[in-house]
This record gives C-alpha cells, sequence and structure tokens, in this order.
C-alpha cells in the first residue's frame, strides 16, 4: 500500500500549488476500502477536481490502471481553521463529489 499512497501523494502534489499543498489521510476502513480525504482550502478544491470534473477522473484513471486490485474512494474538504486567542471554534466543510464515468 505504501507505493499506492506515494503516489496519490505525488500525484496531488503535483497538481497543487507549491504554496497550497492539499492535506492528505488514507484510512483503511472494514470492507477492504481505502478512505482518501483530500484537505485543502475551498478555493483550491476546484483546481484538484478539474472542470466538469476531468482532473479528478484522470488521476482515477491512473490509479485504476497502476493499482487495478486496491478499491478506494476520494474525499475533498477544506481543512479545519487554526485555533486563536479570540476563537476556539472549529469548522470543517465537506465537499462531496459524485463522479460517473
Amino acid at each position: 500500500m505504501d507505493q499506492f499512497e506515494s503516489l496519490v501523494r505525488h500525484i496531488f502534489s503535483s497538481i497543487s500549488a507549491p504554496d497550497a499543498q492539499p492535506e492528505l489521510t488514507f484510512v483503511n476502513t472494514d470492507q477492504n476500502l481505502l478512505l482518501i480525504t483530500v484537505s485543502a482550502p475551498s478555493d483550491r478544491v476546484g483546481q484538484l477536481i478539474g472542470k466538469e470534473g476531468k482532473i479528478i477522473k484522470a488521476v482515477r484513471t491512473i490509479l485504476n490502471l497502476s493499482f487495478p486490485t486496491v478499491k478506494y474512494q476520494i474525499d475533498f474538504g477544506t481543512p479545519a481553521p487554526t485555533a486563536t486567542a479570540e476563537s476556539n471554534t472549529e469548522s470543517t466543510e465537506t465537499v462531496e463529489v459524485e463522479i460517473t464515468e
């Protein structure tokens, strides 16, 4: 699985601007599914998805051809804001993307 995670990290870091690298988390679920959460600022999520989902479709194609036996799901979200002295509330926003092939 290390090669798969390494490829995912490389692809998303290559797509993203150097000043706004996304945070990636990988979680194995009970159903043999690897849940990949991509956290990026909401204004950068569009860059990762692309017009009409073309970028994320290409990423999925590369992953499916490189690792045909790995079952995964990619979710997008925005990172929680850093806590400051004025505010200790945290909020997250989840962006759900459904791609049909």
